[in-house]
């Protein structure tokens, strides 16, 4: 069974990465800053940018994304202001923004590697208005579009890196500054150091889970009906992992029984805490941009029936990087097809719009648009790998 995505950068064994760990990290000399987690370095920085203004700070964002974006503009407190998507490449349709509304920040996500059709226009129009720009870029942070790469036309950019994105450290994300004021980075760089650091324990315990989960993901190990993150979340349960045993369903839904239990009592008691990333797993992040070669993403052929439901503007523009490709099915045929030749293809991102969490006209949420266009995709979309186990199918 082919999992459904997957780090491919990961080319130094565990002891070989410890011995260099050392080279891959250059503080944020480079004007990148790192987080324990990638929504928690957009919520520092409006944070930051609401104390630095004295104003609580009017974001724009799609409603078509994860559920973590809304949660660090609320707690930061900000005001969200929710638009619609185009359906042609998932993204903040630039028509349905009103630029005489007051908006003082724009998210732009770029939806599994696709840039938004509009980029470079939003880039143009906020500068004009004096709107700052915001590139998520939890997708595809090396695509292009007319040869520009994401993140080069905001004024900041942020990652997040999870066990499904190329670069992953499990939990953990950075922000990079492009162009904001000195005085502004000046403040903002004493924040960020008055973080306490993720330990290093934690740390390199994530980094072992990783070199781990490579070996139970592979298409030999894999099983569609198991959550492989749940050893992430409860690294206990590695102890219970064994290759003859793990091949018995009822033996899977177990483990996924006692982590359900295990994370509804975490939940009662998790209250999230800003932190630097630990210097070990930047490093390791770094690590892999070096080994990324591409060479382990190919081309995957679907059905002709299905050729043209991906997205039809993804043209010669745009150099589209991701370790998944998104298609709109409205039948179920598409998906029989990749189950029988064993490929886990779901819709694995935002199944759930932002405006499906929180009412309208909230304290801090706001309804700009409707939402056709987000509620169709989430419903219709399928996320496809395309990383070189394909090749086995």
């Amino acid at each position: 069974m082919i999992c459904r995505a997957r780090p491919k950068f990961i080319k130094k064994d565990y002891e070989e990465f410890l011995l260099s760990s050392t080279s891959y990290f250059s503080g944020n000399d480079d004007g990148t800053y790192y987080y324990n987690r990638g929504s928690n370095a957009l919520q520092h920085f409006l944070m930051v940018f609401n104390t630095y203004y004295n104003k609580k700070a009017r974001v724009a964002v799609q409603s078509f994304t994860c559920h973590s974006v809304l949660d660090a503009i609320i707690n930061s407190g900000s005001i969200a202001l929710l638009y619609d998507v185009s359906k042609d490449d998932c993204s903040l349709d630039y028509k349905l923004v009103d630029f005489s509304v007051p908006i003082d920040i724009i998210i732009l996500t770029h939806y599994q590697g696709i840039p938004n059709k509009n980029y470079i226009e939003f880039s143009e129009t906020c500068k004009r208005k004096g709107i700052l720009l915001i590139d998520d870029l939890a997708h595809g942070a090396t695509s292009t579009i007319k040869t520009v790469k994401l993140g080069a036309l905001s004024n900041i950019y942020i990652e997040s890196y999870a066990w499904d994105k190329p670069y992953t450290a499990l939990t953990g994300g950075s922000l990079t500054i492009n162009k904001l004021s000195k005085d502004f980075i000046t403040f903002y760089t004493k924040a960020y150091y008055m973080l306490s650091v993720e330990d290093d324990i934690t740390a390199v315990a994530d980094i072992k889970m990783i070199y781990f989960t490579m070996k139970y993901t592979d298409p030999g190990n894999y099983y569609n009906d198991f959550d492989y993150t749940i050893f992430h979340n409860m690294p206990v349960l590695v102890c219970f992992y064994n290759n003859y045993i793990f091949n018995i369903k009822a033996y899977r839904y177990i483990l996924s029984l006692i982590y359900r239990i295990y994370n509804k009592i975490k939940q009662l008691k998790y209250k999230n805490t800003i932190k630097r990333m630990a210097r070990i797993k930047a490093a390791f992040i770094n690590m892999q941009r070096l080994c990324d070669t591409r060479d382990a993403l190919i081309k995957f052929s679907i059905p002709d029936l299905y050729k043209n439901a991906y997205f039809e503007f993804v043209n010669t523009d745009m150099s589209v990087v991701w370790n998944r490709f998104s298609v709109v099915a409205t039948d179920k045929a598409l998906l029989d097809y990749f189950k029988n030749i064993g490929v886990d293809v779901r819709n694995f991102n935002w199944p759930t719009c932002l405006h499906d969490r929180i009412e309208n006209n909230h304290v801090n949420c706001f309804y700009m648009t409707s939402f056709h266009a987000s509620e169709y995709l989430s419903k219709n979309i399928l996320n496809i790998p395309i990383w070189q186990e394909m090749k086995d199918c």
